[in-house]
């Protein structure tokens, strides 16, 4: 195979997912990755290989042929051309050049890397800009989806526990692979890099820069796991702390609804979408029924492709990654519950190694990331908050008391729109039942009237019968005078409920179109 010049890097961000990706980082996979020319009958790779690249094409057309399928042609440029090819592991099909191809050959491990970290966060790596300083890191913290999910309160006391701690450039805010150390953190001044190692080549990797009011470490507190990434200090700054008893009272267990597994057989799966959080393995042996695969891991990169029209029910073998896994939903503003307790919890065995003979791309380890290594400058957070704020010592500075009032005032004010809300829906259910009770009276006054047309019809036959009578027999008109009064009075009875009904009718509509009013009123507040 020929190596080939880099191509654009906005023809390769065309590409699915890297579409998702920013331009910086879309040129770190370019020049982290292999262009090659194949001449027409090559062979990429076969039905059943357990490679680690993932391939897109850049010119020619390509053949894939997989078992008891017809042959697919692939041309450069299609809408089937947009992803990559055949791109799962072991390969379903085999994939061979019908004509001379370019390729663009990524490390897999790398691609995931940047994905993973690109969906959990909007924030591209650009330099420090100015507004900052006029930010706030409270309402930019405040203004996420999550939060606006959250009482009031919740809120106040959220922001009353967090202890501050003062850092300098380079230090180290958490870890890659250390245990976790049971804090939640929110960048209060300055910017943070996250970094991480690319398991194959060694390299380290910038995920995304995190700036004042961005918060970070959920993952890792809520499962127990160790930390997924580093997160370095780019500038001076000051990060809030969050112990995880407080993160978890006051943050997850509000966002988080269970359902239990009875449940399960209930669900309407128009509407609802189980969504098993395991491993493939795990979820090849034993998983439940309608029910779709995203490893935890994976979810940051794959949760765009789903639906945010629908509830998604998440379950695991272990309930906290369970858990882990509806906050990682809720952040992206999809509706998420959890199956109580643990599913399909089972013991698998790793699949064997398997080796191979070469490699279509040879990477250049010169491009690896060297680490600093300066003590003072990657002292970790644990050290400072065991010197003062650990010691449970409460925030005290102007600022810190100044922001506390601003969400106090802020809580004051979802307060007053909560109960303007709830006053709200309490008047239109009241008007709800008026208009039910007015519903119940018109039948009333309709059955009445049905009865009074029943009886002036039974009243006018009576009459015809008697006049018939009369004529045949000449009898005396007293007992026909008699029934024609009674005619008249069922008469005016049926004219009166008629008019009852009306009436009921047309306020029964009335206090519908009130209780829909404040109903709409309701879900303005």
């Amino acid at each position: 195979m020929a190596a080939a010049s880099n191509p654009d890097v906005n023809v390769i961000k065309n590409f699915h997912p890297l579409d998702s990706l920013s331009i910086d980082k879309v040129q770190e996979i370019i020049d982290k990755s292999a262009v090659q020319k194949i001449p027409a009958g090559r062979t990429l790779f076969k039905k059943g290989d357990r490679d680690q690249w993932t391939v897109y094409l850049l010119s020619g057309s390509i053949e894939i042929k997989a078992p008891g399928s017809k042959k697919e042609i692939i041309k450069a440029n299609s809408a089937e051309a947009k992803t990559a090819i055949v791109n799962e592991i072991p390969r379903p099909a085999s994939a061979k050049a019908k004509t001379d191809i370019s390729i663009l050959i990524i490390d897999t491990d790398l691609l995931e890397i940047l994905l993973n970290w690109n969906a959990s966060s909007s924030i591209e790596l650009t330099d420090l800009v100015d507004e900052d300083e006029d930010e706030d890191w409270m309402t930019r913290f405040l203004q996420s989806s999550t939060f606006l999910k959250l009482p009031a309160a919740n809120i106040q006391a959220l922001i009353m526990r967090l202890h501050e701690i003062p850092l300098s450039k380079g230090s180290v805010v958490i870890k890659e692979n250390d245990a976790n150390d049971d804090l939640f953190y929110i960048i209060q001044q300055g910017h943070c890099l996250v970094t991480k190692t690319n398991p194959v080549s060694g390299d380290e990797v910038t995920l995304a820069e995190l700036r004042l009011g961005d918060g970070f470490g959920e993952e890792a507190l809520i499962t127990g796991g160790t930390r997924g990434a580093s997160v370095i200090m780019k500038t001076d700054g000051v990060i809030l702390t969050l112990d995880k008893k407080d993160f978890i009272d006051l943050l997850v267990s509000p966002l988080v609804h269970r359902i239990s597994k009875q449940e399960v057989s209930t669900l309407d799966h128009s509407q609802q979408q189980l969504i098993d959080i395991r491993n493939e393995n795990e979820f090849a042996v034993n998983s439940l029924e309608n029910s779709l695969n995203m490893p935890l891991n994976l979810i940051r990169s794959q949760i765009g492709t789903l639906s945010t029209e629908k509830h998604y029910i998440v379950y695991s073998g272990q309930e906290n990654q369970s858990i882990a896994a509806a906050f990682l939903f809720i952040q992206q503003g999809y509706d998420c519950s959890i199956i109580e307790g643990s599913i399909g919890h089972i013991e698998i065995s790793a699949e064997p190694e398997i080796s191979y003979n070469s490699n279509p791309v040879t990477r250049d380890n010169n491009n690896a990331l060297t680490a600093a290594t300066n003590t003072d400058a990657t002292d970790t957070i644990v050290n400072h908050i065991n010197q003062s704020e650990r010691r449970g010592k409460s925030l005290t500075s102007p600022e810190v008391e100044a922001q506390r009032k601003k969400a106090e005032a802020q809580s004051k004010q979802l307060n007053i729109a909560e109960t303007a809300r709830k006053e709200a829906e309490t008047m239109a259910a009241g008007l709800l039942s008026e208009a039910q009770q007015a519903l119940k009276k018109a039948d009333a006054e309709a059955k009445r009237a049905q009865q009074a047309e029943l009886a002036l019809k039974s009243a006018q036959l009576r009459a015809m019968q008697l006049e018939r009578l009369q004529k045949d027999q000449g009898q005396s008109s007293l007992e026909l005078d008699k029934v024609k009064q009674q005619v008249e009075q069922e008469t005016r009875l049926k004219a009166e409920a008629e008019a009852s009904r009306a009436k009921a009718e047309k306020e029964a509509v009335k206090l519908r179109l009130e209780a829909d009013s404040a109903r709409e009123q309701a879900d303005q507040e």
